[in-house]
C-alpha cells in the first residue's frame, strides 16, 4: 500500500525507508500484539490462532525484536518532518497493543467502538501521509482523497474481523459495530463503504496526470481488486477459518495494491 503510494507520487521503483518503516513497524506491532493479546485471551487460549501463537510465542518474540531493529534503522534515514507525522500513528500503534491505561489494564482497543476507528487510521497514515510528507509532495487533493479512500478500505475489511471476534470482544466487554447493529447490517455497512472507497479510487485514478497512460490497466486492476476484496466481505462469518481472515482477507490489502503496481509496469 506504502508502494503504491510512493509509485502515484512519480517515486521510482526502488527501496525506500519508508517501505522498510511501514514493512518492520507492522512486524513489530502486529508481533507484539499477538504476544500481549494472549493474556487477554487466556479462555480461547486452546483454540484456533491463539493455540498457534501460544506454541509460537517464543518465535514470535523474536519478530518483534527484529521488527524494532529495522524500523529504527529504517527511520534514521528519514526526513525530521517525517519523524514529526509519524508520531501519531505510533502512539496509537503502542496504545492499541500495550495495556497502557486505566491503571496498565486496558489497551485502546478495549475501550468501546474505537478499535476499528483506529485501525483505519493508522493504516490509512502509514500508507499515505508518512511517504507525502517524506517525498515532499505538493497535492492536497491528492493527500485527502487517498487518504480517506484507504481509511474507507480498511475500515470496511476490518468489520468482518469485529464479526468474527463477537465472542472474545463479549469475553473481554469490548463493544464494537457488529454487536450493535447486528453482523448482517455490519457486513452491509462494509459493503457500502468499500463502493465508496472504490469510487474515491476510481477518480483518483482518472485525474491522476503522472500515470495517464496506464489509466486503463490500472482501472482494470482496481476494478478486479475491488470486486475480489467485496466477495471475501460478503463471504465472511464467525464460522470461517482464522486464515480466511488473515490470510484472504487481510491479503486483500496486498492485493489491491498488488494488481495495480502490476498494471503499471506492463
Amino acid at each position: 500500500m506504502t508502494l503504491k503510494t510512493l509509485l502515484f507520487l512519480g517515486e521510482p521503483l526502488a527501496l525506500h525507508p519508508v517501505l522498510g518503516l511501514s514493512f518492520f513497524s507492522t512486524l513489530f506491532i502486529y508481533a507484539v500484539h499477538r504476544v500481549i493479546g494472549l493474556r487477554k485471551s487466556e479462555a480461547f487460549a486452546d483454540k484456533g490462532r491463539y493455540k498457534v501463537i501460544s506454541e509460537y510465542r517464543s518465535h514470535i518474540i523474536i519478530y518483534a525484536f527484529v521488527g524494532a531493529i529495522g524500523a529504527f534503522i529504517s527511520a534514521l534515514f528519514l526526513k525530521w518532518e517525517t519523524w514529526l507525522v509519524m508520531a501519531l500513528p505510533g502512539f496509537l500503534s503502542l496504545g492499541y497493543v500495550i495495556p497502557a491505561f486505566a491503571g496498565r489494564k486496558m489497551r485502546l482497543r478495549d475501550f468501546d467502538f474505537i478499535k476499528i476507528f483506529l485501525v483505519a487510521l493508522v493504516w490509512m497514515w502509514v500508507a499515505i501521509v508518512l511517504p507525502y510528507v517524506e517525498t515532499g509532495t505538493e497535492n492536497p487533493t491528492f493527500l485527502i482523497l487517498s487518504s480517506l479512500e484507504v481509511f474507507l478500505f480498511v475500515f470496511a475489511i476490518t468489520l468482518p474481523f469485529d464479526i468474527r471476534d463477537l465472542a472474545i470482544d463479549a469475553d473481554n466487554g469490548v463493544g464494537t459495530i457488529p454487536s450493535i447493529i447486528g453482523k448482517k447490517k455490519a457486513k452491509s455497512l462494509a459493503l457500502a463503504l468499500l463502493f465508496l472507497a472504490f469510487l474515491i479510487g476510481i477518480y483518483i485514478i482518472c485525474c491522476h496526470e503522472i500515470l495517464e497512460e496506464k489509466v486503463f490497466h490500472i482501472t482494470v486492476s482496481h476494478i478486479i481488486g475491488y470486486i475480489a476484496t467485496g466477495l471475501l466481505i460478503r463471504l465472511s462469518s464467525e464460522k470461517k477459518n482464522d486464515y480466511f481472515f488473515t490470510g484472504l482477507l487481510d491479503g486483500t490489502m496486498i492485493l489491491l495494491p498488488g494488481l495495480i503496481i502490476r498494471s503499471i509496469f506492463l
